[in-house]
């Protein structure tokens, strides 16, 4: 993935959810990070993707190198929409992966959250 695509996929993910977070947690890719040092203050962010997180005002938040816990939360996600929505699916075209992708989406961010007991869509509204 090219930073220009990764930066794209942001701004479509702000667009859906109609705004952005204060901080954003990420693991260490090159199109983010180009020297991870073991504080994120030593850390040198690649220049693109360093304009476009203060053109937004968002904070982003690297995960600790050698420390699993913090990249298991960001691999976590990927691995709940892998075993609950990718496995198995059958689709016509982008389009209609995406709309599939969507309604999902939608469902379960109404229901109750495991982890922080709240509904995404309403944990989402208290922050805006």
């Amino acid at each position: 993935m090219s930073t220009n695509a990764l930066i794209r996929c942001h701004q479509n993910a702000f667009r859906l959810f109609g705004g952005y977070p204060e901080e954003i947690l990420y693991d260490n890719m090159k199109q983010k990070v180009i020297k991870r040092l073991l504080k994120q203050e030593g850390s040198a962010l690649n220049r693109q993707f360093e304009d476009f997180t203060g053109f937004y005002g968002f904070k982003p938040i690297l995960c600790r190198p050698y420390r699993g816990q913090t990249k298991g939360e960001v691999e976590r996600s990927v691995q709940f929409v892998r075993d609950n929505f990718i496995v198995g699916i059958k689709y016509n075209s982008l389009s209609d992966l995406n709309g599939r992708a969507l309604a999902w989406c939608n469902k379960v961010n109404g229901k109750v959250h495991a982890t922080t007991s709240e509904i995404p869509f309403e944990r989402l509204k208290k922050r805006a």
